[in-house]
């Protein structure tokens, strides 16, 4: 299968929708988040995968953040990852999200949108590159995928996205309705 990664634009997003509503929960990403992200493009990466037929079978978000932002967000964990995550002069690249419809998984699309990212990503200045991917059942998922771009798993966070799916209301495609129970697997690597 042929496919083209791309900039989406604001009539592709309900097929966005639709397909991380599928992949990774229902209210994971919201119409206007993805919005933010089409049009944040001095810190984020937002790409999608079109097959022959222009449907769209991949979605990835990637971003960047500051030493401050980072901080704030892995507060508690910090004594958990390596020590050049303290390093203050480091701008982290985020690969936040890989949407990948099932039916067609395993065959390099995730990986195609994933090596965009991290290229663009590099190229905006990014001097650490991290990954948060979700464990249940002792199975990791984008573990292989992370893997393959260098980055390799840190530290675990139970209940990681607990709280933001209770204020955000978002179902988690293993645990269902609020709260998300999953726990988070930190991937990372520096350059």
């Amino acid at each position: 299968m042929k496919v083209t990664i791309k900039i989406p634009t604001q009539n592709h997003i309900p097929e966005i929708i639709e397909l991380i509503n599928r992949e990774l929960g229902i209210d994971f990403i919201t119409y206007d988040q993805i919005i933010n992200y089409i049009h944040s493009k001095d810190s984020t990466v937002c790409k999608i995968a079109l097959n022959d037929d222009t449907k769209i079978v991949g979605f990835m978000i990637g971003y960047i953040i500051n030493y401050k932002q980072f901080i704030s967000k892995f507060k508690n964990h910090l004594n958990k990852l390596p020590i050049e995550f303290s390093n203050s002069n480091n701008v982290f690249g985020c690969i936040k999200t890989i949407a990948v419809n099932s039916d067609i998984q395993g065959q390099g699309i995730g990986s195609l949108l994933c090596n965009d990212c991290v290229d663009e990503l590099k190229k905006k200045g990014t001097t650490l590159l991290y990954g948060t991917a979700w464990k249940i059942n002792e199975k990791i998922n984008s573990e292989k995928m992370l893997n393959h771009f260098g980055l390799r798993a840190l530290c675990s966070i139970p209940d990681f996205w607990k709280n933001d799916s209770i204020l955000n209301q978002y179902e988690c495609s293993q645990c269902g309705k609020p709260p998300c129970n999953c726990t988070a697997v930190i991937f990372g690597t520096s350059d």
